[in-house]
Protein backbone atom coordinates (compact mmCIF):
# COMPACT_ATOMS: atom_id res chain seq x y z
CA UNK A 1 0.00 0.00 0.00
CA UNK A 2 2.86 2.35 0.71
CA UNK A 3 4.02 2.18 -2.91
CA UNK A 4 0.53 3.02 -4.16
CA UNK A 5 0.36 6.23 -2.12
CA UNK A 6 3.82 7.21 -3.36
CA UNK A 7 2.69 6.63 -6.95
CA UNK A 8 -0.44 8.73 -6.39
CA UNK A 9 1.73 11.59 -5.05
CA UNK A 10 3.93 11.45 -8.15
CA UNK A 11 0.95 11.43 -10.52
CA UNK A 12 -0.68 14.37 -8.69
CA UNK A 13 2.58 16.35 -8.75
CA UNK A 14 3.01 15.66 -12.47
CA UNK A 15 -0.58 16.69 -13.20
CA UNK A 16 -0.13 19.93 -11.22
CA UNK A 17 3.10 20.72 -13.09
CA UNK A 18 1.45 20.12 -16.46
CA UNK A 19 -1.50 22.30 -15.44
CA UNK A 20 0.84 25.17 -14.54
CA UNK A 21 2.65 24.85 -17.88
CA UNK A 22 -0.68 24.79 -19.72
CA UNK A 23 -1.96 27.91 -17.91
CA UNK A 24 1.30 29.75 -18.61
CA UNK A 25 1.04 28.86 -22.30
CA UNK A 26 -2.54 30.15 -22.42
CA UNK A 27 -1.54 33.41 -20.72
CA UNK A 28 1.37 33.91 -23.08
CA UNK A 29 -0.91 33.30 -26.05
CA UNK A 30 -3.54 35.69 -24.65
CA UNK A 31 -1.24 38.57 -23.73
CA UNK A 32 1.46 38.07 -26.36
CA UNK A 33 5.18 38.41 -26.08
CA UNK A 34 6.59 40.53 -23.28
CA UNK A 35 7.11 44.19 -24.11
CA UNK A 36 10.72 45.13 -24.63
CA UNK A 37 11.74 41.97 -26.46
CA UNK A 38 14.19 42.53 -29.27
CA UNK A 39 15.32 40.51 -32.22
CA UNK A 40 17.63 41.42 -35.08
CA UNK A 41 17.70 45.20 -34.53
CA UNK A 42 13.98 45.45 -33.86
CA UNK A 43 12.35 45.78 -30.46
CA UNK A 44 8.79 46.05 -29.18
CA UNK A 45 8.54 49.28 -27.19
CA UNK A 46 4.86 49.19 -26.17
CA UNK A 47 1.79 47.08 -26.81
CA UNK A 48 -1.92 47.73 -26.22
CA UNK A 49 -4.62 45.08 -26.65
CA UNK A 50 -7.69 46.57 -28.31
CA UNK A 51 -9.60 43.30 -28.19
CA UNK A 52 -8.76 39.63 -27.86
CA UNK A 53 -7.42 39.60 -31.44
CA UNK A 54 -6.39 43.19 -32.28
CA UNK A 55 -3.41 45.07 -30.87
CA UNK A 56 -1.53 48.34 -31.31
CA UNK A 57 2.24 47.87 -31.13
CA UNK A 58 5.06 50.41 -31.15
CA UNK A 59 8.18 48.88 -32.69
CA UNK A 60 11.63 50.45 -32.88
CA UNK A 61 13.60 49.66 -36.02
CA UNK A 62 17.05 51.24 -36.47
CA UNK A 63 16.21 54.06 -34.07
CA UNK A 64 12.85 54.90 -35.69
CA UNK A 65 9.61 54.08 -33.87
CA UNK A 66 6.62 52.86 -35.87
CA UNK A 67 3.01 52.30 -34.75
CA UNK A 68 1.58 49.04 -36.11
CA UNK A 69 -1.98 47.73 -36.12
CA UNK A 70 -1.99 43.95 -35.72
CA UNK A 71 -4.97 41.70 -36.40
CA UNK A 72 -5.21 38.00 -37.23
CA UNK A 73 -5.31 38.65 -40.97
CA UNK A 74 -2.81 41.46 -41.36
CA UNK A 75 -0.23 43.82 -39.91
CA UNK A 76 -0.52 47.42 -41.05
CA UNK A 77 1.83 50.35 -40.45
CA UNK A 78 -0.34 53.16 -39.09
CA UNK A 79 2.25 55.92 -38.69
CA UNK A 80 5.86 56.69 -37.99
CA UNK A 81 6.23 58.46 -34.64
CA UNK A 82 7.81 61.90 -34.90
CA UNK A 83 8.69 61.97 -31.18
CA UNK A 84 9.79 58.60 -29.77
CA UNK A 85 8.09 57.26 -26.66
CA UNK A 86 9.96 55.79 -23.71
CA UNK A 87 10.17 52.04 -23.38
CA UNK A 88 7.81 50.45 -20.83
CA UNK A 89 10.77 48.50 -19.45
CA UNK A 90 12.24 51.71 -18.04
CA UNK A 91 8.95 52.55 -16.33
CA UNK A 92 8.08 49.16 -14.84
CA UNK A 93 10.35 47.61 -12.21
CA UNK A 94 11.83 44.21 -12.92
CA UNK A 95 11.19 41.07 -10.91
CA UNK A 96 14.49 41.39 -9.05
CA UNK A 97 13.72 44.92 -7.82
CA UNK A 98 10.19 43.87 -6.74
CA UNK A 99 11.67 40.93 -4.81
CA UNK A 100 14.24 43.19 -3.14
CA UNK A 101 11.44 45.56 -2.12
CA UNK A 102 9.52 42.70 -0.52
CA UNK A 103 12.54 41.43 1.40
CA UNK A 104 13.35 44.80 2.98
Amino acid sequence: MEHASYLVEIVVALAATLAVVFVCALLLKRFGAPVGTSSGGMSVIASLALSSKERLIVVEISGEQVLLGVSPGQIRMLTSLATPIASEDAQTPGFASILKGLRS
